[in-house]
């Protein structure tokens, strides 16, 4: 099922086009509901992750913390940290790039060129109404323990109070 953003996103061709190109999920969210978590003060910022385009990673994982932090000046990212016990390193990280300026990571015309979309009044006002959220190939810092975690992410899983067995993070 679509996430209300993504039902709302009105030029669903040029995002097909850009999904190819990428060759992996291009979400959608609504630039508002990005500018209002933004204006909180601090990096990273801790998220509700039933609120984000990526919350379908519920039905997959426990998720234990989601995070927003800026990378640099123009770049920022979203943060989903999850349980997998089966790795050596008990909670993985997915790094999820926020574009906020599209033709800054694209050159714009050859995209609508090469996607055979025009330049009209939709596609510029959907274009500004949205952001794009990919996911970054996995790094080798994807793979965490415990005391590798953010702060606010530290203070998450403590909160949620889980049984000692999982909490115990060691590889003896």
């Amino acid at each position: 099922m679509l996430s209300n953003d993504e039902n709302n996103f009105n030029a669903p061709g040029f995002r097909a086009y850009l999904q190819r190109l990428e060759w992996k999920r291009l979400l959608v969210w609504e630039r508002e509901s990005w500018e209002e978590l933004k204006s909180c003060t601090g990096s990273p910022i801790l998220l509700n992750i039933d609120e984000l385009p990526m919350s379908d990673v519920l039905n997959d994982a426990t998720v234990v913390a989601a995070t927003a932090q800026d990378l640099t000046s123009s770049d920022a990212a979203i943060s989903i940290y999850r349980y997998d016990l089966e790795d050596s390193k008990p909670i993985n990280v997915d790094i999820n790039n926020v574009w906020e300026d599209l033709p800054s990571y694209y050159i714009f015309e050859d995209i609508v060129a090469e996607s055979s979309i025009n330049i009209d009044e939709n596609l510029i006002e959907t274009l500004n109404r949205f952001i794009f959220i990919t996911k970054a190939e996995k790094g080798s810092g994807h793979w965490l323990d415990y005391d590798e975690l953010p702060y606010i992410a530290q203070i998450v899983i403590d909160e949620l109070d889980l049984d000692s067995t999982s909490r115990d993070f060691s590889n003896d």
